[in-house]
């Protein structure tokens, strides 16, 4: 057994059942390029922000990206992934410094009375260094992005 997989098994053998997960993804990503698969993380909400993940995850897969299952993102290291909305941001789950990251901005101008739109604009202004890119949907949240 090769010694990544011998450490592997040890930190699941020690590890919570959650981590179970992110270390099959390790265990199936051995070998893989850095940032070679995207993960596509919709809201699960069945509306139609799971409608524009599973379009992009298609494109994707049609132009030769391997994309992995969002099932897996918790695991990923190395990697791109992509938050179909701006509200991913709030629960933290994103911060993972070892993956490209990237977030959709569609609605929600800070300052308008709607405290997690300000929490979003908040977080992105201070996790420019985590963040690589932000998908706006038109000129006035390109404008509040860029000034953050």
């Amino acid at each position: 057994m090769p010694a990544d997989a011998r450490k592997l098994a040890r930190r699941v053998a020690r590890g919570p059942a959650r981590s179970l997960l992110g270390a099959a993804y390790r265990v199936r990503a051995v070998g893989r390029a850095p940032h070679s698969c995207l993960f596509v993380v919709d809201d699960n909400a069945g509306w139609v922000l799971v409608e524009e993940g599973r379009a992009l995850r298609a494109g994707a897969h049609s132009l030769g990206i391997h994309v992995g299952s969002k099932r897996w993102v918790k695991g990923a290291r190395g990697q791109c992934v992509f938050y179909c909305d701006q509200f991913a941001l709030l629960n933290g789950e994103w911060r993972r410094p070892l993956n490209r990251l990237a977030v959709a901005w569609f609605h929600g101008l800070p300052g308008t009375g709607e405290p997690s739109f300000d929490e979003c604009h908040e977080t992105v202004r201070r996790h420019h260094a985590h963040i690589d890119r932000v998908q706006v949907s038109h000129r006035a949240f390109e404008e509040v992005v860029l000034e953050t």
